[in-house]
């Protein structure tokens, strides 16, 4: 509330405690719930819409950098509203998942679990940005997002058209 130089009492007319604020914050800034999740939970994913998915990702981590310090903060403090974002994030993207899983599966790949290496790898990209370069690329740098972009778009064809026949 200090560094927002909002009152106090402002605040709590419209937020009852620091939780509600935080899901509310999470809600409105987070990239899976607030891009992704909101009409399309019956998508079939596509290379184009995986590939976007990860590339729009990335881009709004570089650019909310107030969602990169909620994912901080989550990963580094256990308690109930971190365990509870952590959770409605799951629970709101995996049917998006899901609903291409069967096509994967046929072709003994495990869509989930290449998400969640994906997904956990661009988190990871992002987090450590102001650290060091990671394998000598540098996101703060626009050759270095711009390399990881094309990595995104070279890997869904990968995935994607040795599954087109089913």
């Amino acid at each position: 509330m200090t560094r927002a130089k909002i009152e106090p009492s402002v605040f709590y007319n419209r937020y009852n405690n620091l939780d509600e604020f935080y899901d509310e914050f999470v809600r409105d800034y987070d990239y899976w719930l607030h891009e992704i999740v909101n009409g399309e939970k019956n998508l079939k994913l596509d290379k184009e819409s995986y590939s976007s998915i990860l590339k729009g990702l990335l881009g709004s981590l570089l650019q909310n950098p107030i969602m990169t310090e909620l994912l901080r903060w989550e990963i580094s403090t256990g308690n109930d509203t971190t365990r509870r974002t952590a959770m409605l994030r799951e629970f709101s993207t995996l049917p998006l998942v899901r609903n291409s899983e069967e096509r994967f599966q046929e072709k003994g790949l495990d869509l989930p679990a290449i998400s969640a290496l994906l997904i956990g790898g661009i988190y990871y990209l992002v987090l450590h940005k102001d650290r060091a370069p990671f394998s000598d690329i540098d996101l703060n740098t626009k050759e270095g997002v711009d390399r990881i972009r094309k990595a995104l778009e070279g890997l869904s064809p990968l995935l994607f058209d040795g599954i087109a026949e089913v």
